[in-house]
């Protein structure tokens, strides 16, 4: 069976997209069918709130978007938050061995001086929004094959070492 999921995840600024976009470029030189589930793009287009109920059906539909291009023969890649386990847990339940969870940290120092593009850390400090993971929600962590501290690393560094661990750990993943 070809196909599978790799889910990147981490707190918002951890490095998931730009990981993500660096893999499926790698993916693509290599020939693989692949569907990218981006949780930024996906919100522009999914009227779903960031409450519990809100974040329980959008991540319902990724999970099932997912199931659905895998049964396609494709590689998903999902960068997205999931900031509770059981997000990440019922894909991985599906698809056994066909699924890698890579776990992205870094440093809150990093996250607020480097990483903050969207201004999420600064309005969470400020007491704008409630609702980050990491800061006004609980980011579950747990449970990944994967786990890479990017506070001092290049995203090339990044991309190299999941690719590296695919490649050793989870070869039929691309093929």
């Amino acid at each position: 069976m070809k196909g599978g999921v790799l889910w990147m995840t981490g707190v918002p600024g951890s490095g998931k997209t730009t990981t993500a976009k660096r893999l499926l470029a790698r993916f693509a030189e290599r020939g693989l069918a692949t569907l990218w589930l981006d949780s930024d793009d996906l919100r522009s287009v999914v009227p779903v709130g960031y409450d519990d109920a809100g974040r329980d059906a959008f991540y319902a539909l990724i999970g099932h978007l997912a199931l659905l291009g895998v049964q396609g023969g494709c590689l998903v890649v999902i960068s997205a938050t999931a900031s509770r386990r059981t997000f990440r847990d019922e894909v991985r339940k599906r698809l056994g061995a066909r699924f890698v969870e890579v776990m992205l940290t870094t440093s809150p120092e990093a996250l607020r001086r480097d990483r903050d593009v969207k201004g999420l850390y600064a309005k969470a400090q400020s007491g704008e929004i409630t609702s980050l993971p990491g800061v006004g929600v609980p980011f579950e962590s747990g449970g990944a094959e994967l786990v890479i501290d990017t506070s001092s690393l290049t995203p090339e560094a990044v991309e190299r070492l999941v690719y590296g661990w695919l490649e050793h750990e989870r070869p039929g993943l691309l093929v």
